[in-house]
């Protein structure tokens, strides 16, 4: 609390992106721009100023956004994914290596419905 205000200066720095990110109709460059500007904003995070815990923080964001735009670049995820906007879902998983990618990945995730299905109902005994 309160709602809708930064509760750090990171914090801050997703106002804008989130707002991008939400919105179904903005461009994978749009998304692209957004991510760049979160980035921008975290490097402006510091010990000095912010303490140990939130530079950190920082320094896993631009981290994590790099990992995701280069994924993209690659062809592993879609430009603009994890967005409501971006580029048309159906293009996700275009060539040899995203369509092996996404069939592997549909795969793990419906082992990983079943072994928490399996774990939730637990085990019967005989």
């Amino acid at each position: 609390k309160p709602y809708n205000k930064p509760y750090d200066k990171l914090d801050g720095c997703g106002k804008v992106h989130d707002k991008v990110f939400a919105d179904p109709n903005a461009t994978k460059e749009q998304v692209r721009a957004a991510d760049r500007e979160f980035q921008k904003c975290a490097q402006k995070v510091n010990i000095k100023d912010d303490g140990v815990k939130d530079t950190l923080r920082a320094v896993a964001s631009r981290i994590g956004f790099e990992g995701k735009i280069a994924a993209e670049k690659a062809g592993l995820l879609r430009p603009g994914s994890f967005a409501s906007g971006g580029e048309e879902k159906g293009k996700h998983g275009e060539g040899e290596i995203g369509s092996q990618l996404g069939k592997t990945g549909g795969a793990l995730i419906a082992l990983g419905k079943k072994a928490l299905k399996a774990h939730k109902k637990g085990v019967k005994a005989n």
